[in-house]
């Protein structure tokens, strides 16, 4: 009888598993357990990624991420609708450009802060050959400037900053306040009997509002004024456009000429020379 082997069974080789192995096999695991619960949570558990391609990774997520909330939120403005009255208004479309016609009145441009306008103007900070036009701040200062001006015709434009007309027709009358300054000092030694035209602008604003109105019963801008140094108040016109605005011109041209005057008569109740119109019922 054969004596057995006392030598213990030779056990088979065993295979040597990475520890990096072991741990996206864990992974894996976890992350198949996940989907079965959640399809959100499955990107909090994916399997490990190089390093060399996190930061681009981590790059793509995040641009997703920006553009589906920009859209989500557009989505959000395009669906808000604001409703005043039978009016809606939806606020992802364009509104239209003006429910207000361009020759509005007076109280739709109303300025209701305390700011001062000329400070605002960024014709105020050029030089002053670039930009003549004068401003009336206040009722006093049409007084002085207008009633009391005793040698030149006076041109007074109403506008308000928020009027889309009177900004499109500004330019043209800066340019005329130019020549017309030019064409003052070429002209004082040749032509005197020719009147000068000043050409000044009160704004609107909370503290010439209320006088435009009441007082020099402007209803519309942008609107202008003609005064003559011996009557006062001789021309007034809406100055919307160019044409408006050539038309005014050429007005005020016949004013300083002497081709329109004053009709002046005696009159046979006070014997002084008045305005025939003035007298016409007594005479």
């Amino acid at each position: 009888m054969n004596k057995m082997d006392s030598r213990k069974p030779s056990l088979a080789p065993t295979a040597v598993v990475s520890p990096r192995k072991v741990l996206n096999i864990c992974v894996a695991s976890i992350s198949i357990a996940s989907l079965t619960t959640s399809h959100n949570s499955a990107a909090a558990f994916a399997p490990l990624v190089p390093s060399s391609t996190s930061s681009a990774v981590q790059k793509s997520c995040s641009h997703q991420t920006s553009a589906f909330v920009a859209n989500s939120s557009a989505k959000c403005r395009s669906n808000r609708i604001a409703t005043r009255g039978n009016l809606h208004i939806s606020n992802s479309e364009q509104r239209p450009t003006s429910l207000i016609p361009r020759s509005a009145v007076i109280q739709s441009y109303r300025v209701e802060d305390d700011q001062n306008v000329s400070t605002s103007d960024a014709f105020s900070f050029l030089p002053s050959r670039m930009s003549s036009m004068q401003r009336i701040e206040s009722p006093s200062d049409f007084k002085s400037s207008v009633l009391d001006e005793e040698n030149s015709l006076v041109v007074v434009r109403f506008s308000a900053d928020a009027c889309p007309s009177c900004r499109a027709t500004t330019p043209l009358f800066r340019r005329w306040s130019r020549d017309k300054d030019v064409e003052t000092g070429a002209s004082s030694s040749t032509n005197r009997n020719k009147l000068e035209v000043k050409i000044l602008e009160m704004p609107l604003n909370k503290a010439t509002s209320s006088f435009i109105q009441d007082n020099l019963n402007v209803e519309q801008l942008p609107y202008c004024h003609l005064y003559h140094p011996k009557i006062g108040l001789v021309e007034e016109q809406l100055v919307m456009n160019k044409i408006d605005f050539n038309n005014f011109v050429e007005c005020v041209d016949k004013w300083a000429s002497g081709d329109v005057s004053p009709d002046y008569d005696s009159c046979i109740l006070c014997s002084k020379d008045e305005l025939i119109e003035d007298c016409q019922e007594w005479c």
